[in-house]
């Protein structure tokens, strides 16, 4: 997922059977592979580097996407900007390790609390989706600005270190009192700037090291001396904030691929199955029929900036895709939905149909991707947490995780497709379950609910 043009990690990949990569940044996951080691010293440079950050702050995705209110998206989140700080300071990138510092007190200082999320767009907390005063991990971010990153603590197995990183601008004597490890409590006093420490004294007694020990007892005295060095000038990506264009919807037409005029929207390129196989400045592309493929779409902006691809739309050879309804092997649900096949849909939730059963015979050896038509009306697409997830076995056995997220707020009769899970299958009879097992709990913990319309099967 390195992007080496961009400087930094892809946000994710996404699609259904054939995955391509987002070029987006995504802020924690970014911070997150450089403080948990996954990027290397010079890519953690160029990471800290390459990543756009707004002028409120490094926002959770970059760039944004249109039509879609402040949450995660266009938000600025002080616990991610934490996050970023301290992936700053281990990058050694003293002005991204300033600009975090300000990105988290100017809104504390202005709204009088620690808010969860801010606009990029301006840095206001009015105007996004869900918001909180006093919000434990914004809050914890703050502090852990001056213990993690300018007193630089770290919790041993056996003992507590200090790694502190103090910008040159923050000169001068800095102070933590009655901090609280184990059975000790410790006076810390911090003299100087950088990221080196020339001396290390507890109780007044050189240290040869950077510690105490976790069997410390009682109240103690630690003065931690920096040598003043300054950093190496290391640059950062701030630009104002950037919304890409919408992604196109697209459908097929006899042997045509169709798609709305993206507005801003100059050109697009086409993609079968995952690869690129065409660009146009029109809104629509022909295509060969009869032969299974996935095709996507992907608008430009008149500075190349691409938009997300559209949702995956399949041409299916019918003698290779099995679609099966789900009520033909499973209780058909009385609710008064609409949109579904056959006769009807089954509902799973925590109570009712935890483990759906699906009787299929496979014609063919060969590799396969089965997913699911469902509907998931519990919540909008950008918050809420009541993703439906449930195990894929075989035959008794765990080949994957199927999702069903949320399509929206009561939209039952709005049904799409599940993820796909892909595996080989070999000419013979099998019983396909969709399952709700206890590690499938979702953040919401007691709504975990869907309607399921068919299984599909295709033949890669």
């Amino acid at each position: 997922m390195w992007l080496p043009e961009k400087g930094y990690y892809a946000q994710f990949i996404y699609g259904r059977n054939h995955k391509i990569v987002s070029p987006r940044s995504e802020a924690l996951g970014e911070a997150l592979c450089i403080l948990f080691g996954i990027a290397n010293t010079q890519k953690s440079a160029s990471i800290i580097a390459s990543v756009p950050q707004t002028e409120f702050g490094i926002s959770c995705i970059f760039p944004q996407i249109p039509n879609i209110p402040p949450y995660h998206n266009n938000a600025v989140w002080p616990f991610v900007q934490t996050y970023w700080a301290l992936a700053s300071a281990k990058a050694g990138n003293e002005n991204a390790v300033i600009e975090s510092i300000k990105s988290i007190y100017r809104p504390a200082a202005l709204f009088l609390t620690n808010k969860e999320n801010f606009v990029a767009d301006n840095g206001d907390y009015a105007g996004t989706q869900i918001n909180s005063s006093n919000m434990l991990w914004s809050l914890s971010g703050n502090i852990a600005l001056i213990q993690k990153l300018i007193f630089g603590i770290r919790f041993e197995t056996d003992s507590l270190t200090f790694q502190p990183f103090v910008p040159s601008i923050y000169s001068g004597l800095k102070t933590l009192k009655n901090f609280a490890y184990r059975k000790a409590v410790l006076d810390i006093q911090l003299e100087g700037t950088g990221n080196t420490i020339q001396s290390f004294l507890v109780d007044g007694i050189v240290q040869a090291g950077n510690k105490v020990p976790a069997n410390i007892l009682g109240k103690h005295q630690i003065l931690i001396k920096l040598n003043n060095r300054p950093f190496s000038p290391k640059s950062i990506k701030k630009n104002y904030n950037y919304t890409t264009v919408a992604a196109p919807q697209i459908k097929l037409e006899k042997n045509s691929l169709t798609w709305n005029t993206v507005e801003a929207a100059v050109s697009y390129k086409i993609l079968l199955n995952g690869l690129l196989i065409g660009n146009t400045n029109s809104n629509s592309y022909p295509i060969i029929a009869n032969k299974y493929g996935e095709y996507q779409v992907i608008a430009m902006d008149k500075k190349q900036v691409p938009s997300f691809a559209s949702e995956p739309i399949a041409l299916y050879n019918n003698k290779t895709t099995l679609v099966i309804d789900a009520e033909l092997s499973n209780p058909i649900s009385n609710l008064k939905y609409q949109g579904f096949n056959g006769k009807g849909f089954v509902e799973t939730s925590k109570t009712v149909n935890s483990i759906l059963l699906f009787p299929v015979e496979i014609m063919k050896d060969g590799m396969y991707a089965i997913d699911f038509r469902y509907a998931n009306g519990n919540g909008p697409t950008n918050t809420e947490n009541k993703c439906a997830i449930r195990s894929l076995l075989i035959n008794d056995e765990a080949k994957g995780t199927i999702i069903l997220p949320q399509r929206g707020v009561k939209e039952w009769s709005n049904w799409g497709f599940s993820n796909s899970v892909q595996l080989s299958l070999k000419k013979g009879q099998y019983q396909i379950q969709l399952s709700l097992k206890d590690f499938n709990d979702n953040m919401n913990l007691e709504i975990n609910q869907a309607m399921i319309d068919q299984i599909r099967i295709t033949k890669l």
